[in-house]
């Protein structure tokens, strides 16, 4: 089943001005502008000291003991400010920041605000209904450069330009905080002008509608409006945070509505403006492909502001990639050792992973501190089921295959870019409990993947290949790096040094400052797992170049693995595991002659 949000995202972005969007209170909320029921209680609260209600009361349950109901917005909003006027000035503290708020960034646009001012300026909304009084929408599109027309009063939905003409229109259909005309009270709200009126059947007829942050629940004129609008050309779109209200889940069955689960508004239009944008980036694609999951991981890369938005979008990829796997190892039959059905699932396994990998790739070749974290905690997540501590049978010999896939591709991406410490950080950093009283151990150290059942050997590799797993990923790694590493021998170079560094971090991880990597504790013979530098050491071919050899003489890039912790950080420690992983490799390539 599709997303609702990627649907969404796709009908806004293949329709350009075709919805209109709805935004209530909630829109406002994370800039600390409270909602309808905030004033209230704080109303509530002033209400219960100038009475006297004595110190540590609960001014709900004084209200509530006092008069005989529960808080009511409008009454008492009514009962304390009789004039429009007086209303006005009792609710403009709500919405203006103080000195002291503006220094501290309160009440100010929030990311839903300028996400939605991202859409506008694209081109993709026209027209925003809002209910709120405050004025953060038109500062978020001012910000953008865009100066909104904006209609708060009967008198100018009159004097408006038609809307085939607008660029950006703003309806406040309550007013604004600065108008003593704004509507707060229950009879306000039950009935508009019929110039207003008129404006909102326009629009509703000849427009989509996208509700974020309103539940209707007092606002009993636009409910009618919208109920009674006819027209269902576009979709009725309803955004919701927790469990339906009664009203809503009327409204939504009457206009045939589609309910989009959010986290909230600000979460909400990020990842629309975010979808939208990347889907017209890459070429009218349908949401969350692997060019436009590229196109926004190097988009979110390149600003530091975009952290958040580069976490929700690797968060998504690397749930999307846990849940297709999950489903393949599930549905497929369990001891596959057959060549086929083995082939078939590791090929459908790169498959799920392409998406993760579109935006992995762009986070580990030109990233920072900060965005190594995330990729190393989408690794753990995938790094859950490559420990199996019950043993390596059928189809749980194959689940180390997503691990290791997103491992090399990944560390193949950040080596070619020479990014030594992000290169690390992959293989050192990802952590998975390793047995079934929680410990945890480094996800290199754990996962294995010498192939223990055979399944890669029947699935990809021929007989005559001493490494089939490593084989398989050089060949199946390579169409994901073209365009990072074009040339064919480089693309050789990268991958032999990344296998050299994988084989010495490892060993690092496993024996520490030991003096002895060739030898576990129990005296047998210790060798890193087997790559494509097994039998390169060995080689005939004039061409070939010792890896472990090539990284001795690179003294920057040794020092880079220094600095980046590898050996604790001592060179010269780093120098000597080097030339023991070497020796170890070249040991074991003898004996196998």
């Amino acid at each position: 089943m599709i997303d609702p949000l990627t649907s969404l995202s796709f009908a806004v972005q293949s329709s350009p001005g075709v919805y209109a969007l709805l935004l209530g209170s909630g829109v406002s909320q994370s800039a600390q502008i409270p909602t309808g029921w905030g004033v209230t209680m704080d109303l509530v609260r002033k209400l219960a000291a100038a009475e006297d209600a004595g110190e540590g009361a609960d001014p709900e349950a004084w209200y509530r003991e006092t008069f005989g109901g529960e808080p009511d917005y409008s009454k008492l909003l009514d009962t304390l400010a009789k004039t429009p006027a007086e209303r006005q000035r009792t609710l403009r503290g709500y919405f203006e920041p103080s000195p002291e708020e503006d220094e501290e960034g309160k009440k100010q646009p929030t990311p839903a605000h300028r996400a939605v001012a991202r859409l506008v300026k694209g081109g993709f909304v026209r027209v925003i209904l809002t209910t709120n009084f405050d004025r953060l929408i038109e500062r978020a599109l001012e910000d953008e450069g865009i100066q909104p027309a904006v209609v708060s009063t009967p008198d100018a939905v009159e004097g408006m330009e038609p809307l085939v003409h607008q660029h950006c229109l703003v309806v406040k259909i309550h007013g604004d905080y600065l108008d003593a005309r704004i509507k707060n009270t229950a009879e306000e709200l039950d009935d508009y002008d019929a110039r207003t009126e008129q404006l909102l059947e326009r629009v509703l007829d000849e427009f989509g509608l996208i509700v974020c942050g309103w539940s209707g629940e007092w606002d009993t004129a636009l409910c009618r409006a919208i109920e009674s609008s006819p027209a269902r050309r576009y979709t009725f779109y309803w955004t919701t945070f927790g469990k339906l209200t009664e009203f809503a889940s009327r409204l939504i069955r009457h206009r045939a509505g589609v309910v989009v689960p959010i986290e909230g508004a600000d979460q909400f239009f990020s990842a629309l403006a975010d979808r939208v944008e990347a889907i017209a980036e890459a070429g009218h694609e349908h949401p969350m492909t692997v060019r436009a999951a590229e196109a926004a991981a190097k988009r979110y890369v390149a600003r530091t502001d975009d952290r958040i938005r580069l976490h929700d979008l690797i968060h998504e990829a690397t749930e999307q990639a846990v849940a297709k796997l999950e489903r393949r190892y599930a549905t497929t039959e369990p001891q596959a050792n057959q060549t086929e059905a083995a082939k078939a699932l590791v090929e459908g396994t790169l498959s799920d992973l392409s998406i993760y990998l579109a935006c992995g790739m762009p986070v580990t070749r030109w990233g920072d501190v900060a965005t190594d974290h995330l990729i190393v905690r989408s690794l753990e997540r995938l790094g859950e089921k490559a420990v199996d501590r019950a043993g390596y049978r059928g189809n749980d010999a194959m689940k180390v295959i997503p691990a290791v896939q997103a491992l090399y591709v990944l560390g193949l991406a950040a080596t070619a870019e020479d990014n030594v410490r992000t290169l690390v950080r992959l293989l050192a950093d990802p952590k998975v409990t390793t047995s079934r009283f929680g410990a945890v151990g480094p996800l290199l150290r754990e996962i294995r993947y010498d192939d223990p059942s055979g399944h890669f050997q029947q699935a990809q590799a021929p007989d005559e290949y001493r490494v089939p797993m490593s084989e398989w990923l050089f060949r199946h790694c390579r169409p994901l790096l073209q365009k990072a590493i074009p040339a064919d021998r480089r693309y050789e170079r990268v991958f032999d040094r990344f296998e050299a560094v994988q084989a010495v971090v490892e060993v690092d991880l496993r024996y520490g400052s030991e003096s002895s990597p060739d030898a576990d504790s129990s005296g047998r013979n210790y060798f890193p797992r087997p790559g494509r530098f097994l039998w390169k050491l060995g080689s005939f071919r004039s061409d070939e170049v010792d890896p472990f050899e090539l990284l001795l003489e690179d003294r920057s890039y040794m020092a880079a693995l220094a600095s980046a912790g590898v050996c604790g950080g001592d060179e010269t420690r780093l120098e000597l595991t080097v030339r023991r992983v070497r020796k170890a490799v070249q040991d074991r390539f003898d004996r196998s002659l």
